[in-house]
């Protein structure tokens, strides 16, 4: 099997709505950076199915560990870039996985104050969605073609739907198990606060075992 190798990867990992993107738009203007932005689909590899973003280090199987660090090699290389910064919110329910694949991985954490970033995910709820994210996607070549029934479902649902009735408050942002019961019985502003708190609590568990030389805060 090739041996990709890395130096010091950086992966930001934060709430959705806390950040994330400024700051990983600001550090990939390093010119030895090649930054990515949310291939949230590289990460729900062998488990397109999933009714949340949840993964564990128990899941780094051979296979898949090959597979995503193989991704990141020519996404790397192809840009001829020395080092990376990747950034997806949905990462902080999969910060041990991510450290299972990359043990080598550098973790910059943000923590934004809960209440900005309800209001702030509450307009993303309720809103329609961006089309450039939706094009980025569609170009990237990031969904492997067996995986793409799984997702067609979430897309007419979720990214239809907030086009056409973007009250409604579809699904939006990092899944945490059991978003969809929670959604349907509290308000959008309720279950963004719920979004915020999983997300937050997830990450800090999982960071603790992480040393702390690899952990910047």
């Amino acid at each position: 099997m090739p041996d990709y190798r890395f130096d010091r990867p950086v992966f930001i990992i934060g709430a959705a709505r806390s950040g994330t993107t400024l700051l990983g738009e600001l550090l990939s203007r390093h010119p030895d950076v090649a930054y990515w932005l949310e291939p949230k689909y590289i990460w729900r590899y062998a488990k397109a199915g999933s009714l949340n973003d949840i993964r564990t280090a128990e899941e780094a199987t051979p296979a898949t560990v090959h597979y995503i660090r193989k991704k990141f090699y020519s996404f790397v290389t192809k840009r001829k870039k020395e080092r990376f910064i990747e950034k997806t919110p949905s990462n902080v329910f999969r910060v041990s996985f991510i450290n299972a694949i990359f043990p080598e991985a550098l973790f910059l954490y943000i923590e934004r104050d809960s209440r900005d970033v309800c209001l702030s995910a509450e307009k993303k709820w309720t809103s329609r969605p961006d089309s450039s994210a939706l094009y980025r996607r569609l170009v990237s070549f990031e969904i492997p073609l067996r995986d793409l029934p799984f997702y067609m479902v979430d897309f007419l649902r979720d990214v239809f739907g907030r086009f056409f009735a973007p009250a409604k408050g579809y699904i939006w942002g990092p899944q945490f198990d059991g978003i969809r019961e929670y959604r349907n019985r509290h308000s959008v502003i309720e279950t963004c606060a719920r979004q915020w708190q999983e997300s937050v609590n997830s990450a800090n568990e999982a960071l603790k075992h992480i040393p702390e030389s690899r952990v910047y805060r």
